[in-house]
Parts: C-alpha cells; structure tokens; sequence
C-alpha cells in the first residue's frame, strides 16, 4: 500500500518550500513588550527535514507558530510554496505538538480522520486514508482504541498521522517526543525517519534534544536568546538511511558537540 502523493512533490525543486524573511515578534505584558524574535530568516527547500535547537526562551516554539500561521508576527513576512502566509493553511502546513491533543472520545481511527471530517470529504474516503496512515505508523491493530487505552508513543503517532493526512508540503513539530521516555523518545525518531523517507514532505522539527536534532536532520538551525534570533545553520552531512548506532560514531558526536558550543557560547 502506498501512501498518495504529497503537495510537497509537486513543489519546484529550485525552491523554498517555507521560508520567513525579517521576522520580529514581541509579546505585551503589563510592563510594556517583550521581544521573543529579531530579524529572524529562514528556509527549507523539498524533502528537508531541519531541526530547530536553543536555549529555553529563544523562541523555538513562537517560530514555529509564525510558521503555521497561528500567531501574526510584528513584522516579517511568510511565504509556503512561493505564496503569502496571512493565516492557517492547512492544506498545505500540518502542527505536531508536544501533546498530542487527541479527542478522548474518538477512537484512534476517527481522530486521524478528523480533519477530513471538518472538511467534508465523503466518510469511506476518509477512514481509508486513515486506515493506511495508521498502518504506516504501526498501529494497524489499534483503529478502534480510544486515547485512554494507547501508550504515550501510541499517541504521538496517532498525531502524526492526523497531522499527515492531509497531505502537508510541510509538517512543523514541536517537541513531539519532549514527554516520552529515552528509549520510546529513540524508537519514535526510528519511526519518524522510516516514515519521513518514504512520504519526503519539508519538516520543521524543534527540539531541546541536541543528539535527536543531528540524528534526525539535513540540517539544524541554532538559535540564542533574549530575544531569539538565528546564529548559525549546521548542515548535517551524515548519510540516509541512518540506523541508531550512527549515534556512537565520532562524526555524530562531533557535530553534537558542535550544536552544544554554539548554544553555550551565546549564553
């Protein structure tokens, strides 16, 4: 069974599938704005998988939201696929956040489905493209559980196949696997490849996990705090497929170490 042909495939391979340009964002509190984002670009070209790394408060997660259209920055502007960003598109930009926000009286099956739903796509289509993303993320055996009976692992992925199914150029995450256990955090990056490689959408994946960010990526995007900002993209130049024991390897930990100066040297 094959999964249908994404968005992102029919995106020019010349250019950017998302990218912002000079955005500024500041937060208003009682005491006046608070700047979380300077002058900040960014761009990921097809079949990317970029991780975003910094220290806590550099706005990893307010970028991310810009990003999905969910927050208007200050200024700066957006763009996926060549066009301009002024709010969701979620035809086009799927969110996987830390918790995976399921429906707790929705079976695993119609929470995948669920945004086809909101968009009226005929009931037999839907549950059988959800019926295929769950098999793709091995949980062929769980359509009919609920929430309450799926481990933590079990419902990120059903998030991340909700957050698939509407074919997405780009996919944004941010810390799917923050609240998982090491070895459960270790398998969801094994599945999150296997399954990355075979559909090839752009992700854009923001984690406090430097050796999940070199593991997982082409390339990582550091950023410092106060307020956040850019400061260096480290391309990843490790090869695909990447089993778990690439992570013992001097070349990862290297670039691991790498990600861990520059953070450290911003503080």
């Amino acid at each position: 069974m094959t999964i249908p042909q994404l968005n992102a495939e029919r995106t020019r391979t010349d250019e950017a599938v998302i990218r912002v340009t000079g955005i500024q964002h500041s937060y208003r509190t009682a005491r006046g704005p608070v700047p979380a984002l300077e002058n900040v670009d960014l761009s990921a070209g097809p079949k990317r998988f970029v991780s975003i790394v910094g220290p806590s408060g550099c706005g990893k997660s307010t970028l991310l939201m810009i990003l999905a259209g969910l927050v208007t920055p200050t200024a700066g502007e957006r763009y996926v696929a060549g066009a301009k960003v002024t709010g969701p598109q979620p035809d086009q930009v799927a969110v996987a956040f830390q918790d995976a926000c399921l429906l707790p009286w929705r079976s695993a099956l119609d929470n995948v489905a669920f945004p086809l739903e909101l968009r009226k796509d005929p009931r037999a289509e839907r549950e059988a493209r959800a019926r295929e993303l769950l098999e793709k993320v091995g949980l062929a055996g769980y359509a009919d559980r609920y929430p309450r009976e799926l481990s933590g692992g079990m419902r990120q992925r059903v998030a991340v196949a909700r957050a698939l199914i509407q074919r997405p150029a780009v996919l944004l995450m941010d810390e799917p696997f923050g609240a998982l256990d090491e070895q459960t955090r270790m398998d969801m990056g094994e599945e999150l490849l296997r399954l990355w490689d075979e559909i090839h959408n752009t992700v854009i994946f923001v984690t406090h996990n430097l050796a999940e960010a070199v593991y997982l990526s082409d390339e990582v995007i550091v950023m410092a705090a106060r307020p956040g900002r850019v400061v260096e993209r480290v391309l990843i130049d490790l090869p695909r497929p990447r089993p778990v024991e690439i992570t013992e390897t001097e070349k990862f930990l290297h670039l691991r170490n790498r990600l861990w100066r520059l953070i450290r040297s911003q503080e």
